[in-house]
């Protein structure tokens, strides 16, 4: 089970990577403006593909049964993405009455191509997860993101401009679909019977109201940035997003997996205190190493931007900083899946992650006229809420009071402070300024970071003795 979370965890860290590279190539090659519109547009077609996949994968994982059940599954996901696909490609006739721009037809199709690949894809997933196939589903995953990116950077080079970035999604697609076909060797059956179909769609009606919900909620910036501003300012909110998302993945991924194993650990010994004492160590290490990143993000978001896609791109800066300080104030909330998971919350949580959603879009929504930090300042403003009533839930469901969580954290606060403020003061005796932007502010961390880990090691010397004692 572990090295399952731990091989899915470096397939999503290595996906990640390979589309923090594209997203880097691209908006140096493509600008602001023509990165914004393909934005725009892909956000339109990664909402049709979240109600083309409709839960497909997540029933296939739930099912207990035989195989023709998921055969059957299989068959209808390829009907749903082929339909969605039909509507996409219908959409191109109206496309010339939304903008003139001379390639969104063939964007909006290749993405109707994509999601009907996209589809059976989330199935095949869930079927590999189903039989237990963890390494095969790793393999699959990174194999098909190499193909991804190679053919994205080719054809960025060739410049084919934002057709070069839908050409390297369906390359994707094509060889996640060849090599998870020939794993599974899974063939779709179209003769599911009238009374397990009412169960898959009551199924797929649950799952897609609040995952939709959810994605409108992640998409809604940059919805209202475009309905209100321009394509230059979705591609800077978009970047900013891109940055700080980079960072908060390295940090919520590995909090999700060591948060179920840690906390159910604990319950599992029965102990009334175990949540407790367990909350006592995971947020306090989760504080010392999530802050200062999303500190150093935010002070130094217009060297980061700079460095990574050029001078064009410094107006992204302010919104990196105010994006950072949304997700660090976001961090606890990594933990709450599991934690109300493992405590019988579940209905508690889909409602709550639902009213957070909805939340979020009506402040992005009512700060969207106002313009573009406006807008970013509302994000601060609803993961300042969604903290508060994590806390409040915690506290009152969860029972895990906070001050002992917050002692065992305060000794970490003068490590952060006089590191940042050391690294403030090297930025500002403007050695090395030759250098490329980011990669000046990384070596001049470096001894920084260093101090960092003497200065805990320090504070915390004698929770390291008992830790090395037990």
């Amino acid at each position: 089970m572990a090295g399952g979370a731990a091989l899915t965890a470096v397939a999503r860290a290595y996906a990640q990577l390979t589309q923090l590279v594209i997203f880097v190539v691209a908006a140096r090659v493509l600008g602001p403006e023509e990165f914004g519109f393909f934005v725009l547009v892909s956000a339109f077609a990664y909402i049709a593909l979240k109600v083309s996949e409709a839960g497909w994968a997540e029933y296939i994982m739930a099912w207990s049964g035989d195989v023709h059940t998921i055969r059957c599954t299989f068959g209808i996901s390829w009907i749903s993405g082929a339909a969605m696909m039909g509507l996409g490609l219908l959409a191109t006739a109206a496309v010339p009455l939304v903008t003139h721009h001379p390639e969104t037809q063939l964007l909006v199709a290749g993405f109707a191509i994509w999601i009907l690949l996209a589809t059976p894809s989330a199935a095949l997933n869930g079927t590999l997860i189903w039989e237990g196939r963890i390494m095969s589903f790793a393999i699959c995953t990174i194999l098909a993101e190499s193909v991804g990116l190679l053919v994205s950077l080719a054809l960025l080079q060739a410049g084919y401009g934002v057709l070069a970035l839908v050409g390297g999604r369906l390359a994707l697609q094509v060889a996640f679909l060849a090599v998870a076909l020939a794993v599974t060797r899974l063939r779709p059956a179209f003769d599911m019977a009238r009374q397990d179909l009412r169960l898959l769609a009551e199924f797929s009606l649950n799952i897609l109201a609040s995952r939709l919900v959810i994605t409108l909620r992640g998409y809604s910036g940059v919805f209202v940035v475009g309905a209100f501003l321009d394509p230059v300012s979705v591609g800077f909110f978009r970047a900013g997003q891109r940055v700080v998302g980079a960072f908060s993945e390295l940090v919520g991924e590995p909090t999700r997996i060591l948060a179920w194993r840690s906390f159910r650990l604990a319950r599992d010994t029965g102990r009334d205190d175990a949540l407790q004492d367990c909350a006592n160590r995971f947020f306090p290490v989760l504080g010392v190493i999530a802050t200062p990143g999303y500190l150093w993000i935010a002070l130094f978001s217009e060297q980061i931007i700079m460095g990574l896609l050029g001078p064009e791109w410094q107006s992204a800066a302010p919104v990196i900083s105010l994006l950072a300080v949304a997700a660090l104030l976001g961090t606890l909330g990594h933990a709450s899946e599991p934690l109300m998971s493992l405590t019988g919350n579940t209905r508690l949580m889909r409602r709550l992650f639902i009213a957070y959603a909805l939340m979020g879009i009506t402040l992005t929504v009512a700060s969207g006229p106002f313009g573009l930090i406006a807008l970013t300042v509302a994000q601060v403003v609803a993961m300042a809420i969604i903290l508060v009533v994590n806390l409040h839930i915690y506290r009152t469901r969860l029972d895990i009071l906070w001050m002992p969580v917050v002692r065992n954290l305060l000794p970490a606060t003068l490590p952060v402070v006089i590191s940042m403020s050391a690294l403030m003061l090297l930025d500002g005796l403007q050695v090395l300024t030759g250098m490329n932007p980011l990669a000046r502010v990384v070596l001049l961390s470096l001894p920084v970071l260093a101090l960092y880990l003497l200065l805990l090691a320090l504070v915390y010397r004698r929770a390291l003795r008992d830790w090395r004692a037990g």
